[in-house]
């Protein structure tokens, strides 16, 4: 680790700590060649004698250097430099004196819809751009947004960054990018593209209008993952005329999200006060056609991506169902409003398994509905989406969540969950069947 006052290859005066991350500590310095004041970052490498661990963190400089050569825009964090010092590589990139938009939300709270609209037209810009130029982003979050004091935004840390061309980090099957800001997309398959970074602006300015990510940020990683695999968002509460384009940038189809330079056209408009219409999505809808239950990948949410974390951290991430519950209530409502439900397991792992359970309504539909069942002995639910869960001694209930309570004859709904399993719990295998479902 290097320290204050030392002088980076030959050239750059370190001089006070301005940030660190996942990817390194990022110093103010001074070029004593060109006498400015410069950011350097320094890539982690603190893997020992591990020479691969620094080869690959050499090969993340170069990458990203070669990345922002592409790319020159006013609203992107320039890099200057690619040095090596001691063995360690280094990014020299222009200083921008700012706080990222999640400090600027820790200190202020969620921000005004205009503010955000103007803030995220400038990034949207910057990434337009990067597109443009065949290069995808892969980790816009709120710590990668720099906002100054005049409010000039810029993208920073191109660092897992894609160009065409260029080698990923993810080739070596490492997930690339933070978890509450990732695509479906890249949650369930780890493949990305633009509308990869349309997705992740959209949850990025979705938390600065509400304070929290679109789909929570849960400690636990995977279920998180498998949130944002399978669930929709929870529309947002204080968007205003932000509210359509963020559901927009947020749709869960990548083909059907606006494209980044409609996304920045858009915001501008929304930041001048003009009217701004959301291109609109082809018909796909949270309702199903009967008998057209939403089909979960029979692969984890995150195969190839975390299958082997659920085993290296040995992590119970749900709860499992009965289903010899009685039916009685939900057939002594009339025939008008009653509803049917029908679980079914689409994924397992050693100790705990995914589901997914189908609501349907009878003749005229229903307005609001409740899933209700007992959980088998040694079985536990830590996660569910689409619906909002109460748990009443070994039973579980779980009512819709408000967005999807109005269900149309003829059609469907349905929410999922993460379960996980004791080892005396009773086999996955009987999980499945017809659970009691009571309207209103």
């Amino acid at each position: 680790m290097s320290g204050e006052g030392e002088l980076v290859a030959g050239r750059y005066r370190l001089s006070d700590r301005v940030g660190r991350g996942g990817m390194g500590v990022v110093w103010r310095a001074h070029d004593e060649r060109l006498d400015r004041v410069v950011a350097v970052k320094e890539l982690r490498t603190d893997h020992g004698d591990d020479d691969t661990a620094h080869e690959a963190a050499l090969e993340r400089a170069m990458r990203e250097g070669r990345v922002a050569a592409r790319l020159r825009h006013p609203h992107a964090v320039t890099v200057h430099d690619v040095v090596t010092h001691g063995h360690t590589p280094f990014l020299v990139m222009e200083f921008l004196p700012s706080r990222s938009l999640s400090a600027l939300v820790a200190d202020r709270g969620p921000l005004p819809a205009e503010e955000v609209a103007v803030l995220g037209a400038q990034v949207a810009s910057a990434l337009a751009a990067a597109h443009a130029e065949g290069i995808v982003h892969r980790d816009v979050k709120p710590g990668n947004v720099l906002v100054t004091d005049d409010g000039t935004t810029k993208i920073a840390d191109f660092g897992i960054s894609r160009a065409d061309g260029e080698g990923t980090i993810t080739d070596r099957g490492v997930i690339a990018g933070t978890p509450a800001y990732l695509s479906p997309e890249a949650a369930d398959s780890g493949r990305v593209g633009p509308p990869s970074d349309v997705f992740s602006l959209g949850a990025t300015l979705y938390f600065a209008i509400e304070g929290v990510p679109p789909f929570g940020d849960t400690g636990n990683t995977i279920a998180l993952l498998v949130r944002i695999a399978h669930a929709q968002p929870a529309p947002p509460r204080n968007a205003g005329p932000l509210a359509e384009l963020l559901l927009a940038m947020l749709r869960r189809d990548p083909d059907e999200r606006p494209t980044m330079r409609q996304v920045r056209e858009l915001l501008t408009a929304v930041a001048e006060g003009r009217s701004a219409s959301v291109p609109r999505a082809h018909p796909r809808t949270r309702l199903l056609p009967v008998g057209a239950a939403r089909r979960l990948p029979r692969r984890a949410a995150v195969t190839g991506l975390v299958a082997g974390a659920l085993v290296a951290v040995g992590m119970a991430l749900g709860a499992a169902l009965n289903t010899d519950r009685s039916l009685g209530e939900a057939a002594a409502q009339p025939a008008a409003s009653k509803c049917e439900a029908e679980l079914r397991v689409t994924n397992r792992w050693p100790g705990g398994y995914q589901g997914e359970v189908v609501v349907k309504p009878g003749s005229g539909g229903v307005v609001g509905w409740e899933v209700r069942w007992s959980l088998p002995e040694g079985h536990r639910v830590s996660d569910v989406w689409n619906g909002t869960p109460t748990r009443l001694g070994d039973d579980l209930r779980v009512r819709d969540a408000g967005w999807n309570a109005a269900v149309r004859q003829g059609s469907a709904t349905a929410f999922g969950f993460v379960a996980s399993t004791s080892p005396e719990a009773d086999s996955v295998d009987e999980v499945g069947g017809s659970l009691a479902c009571v309207p209103g």
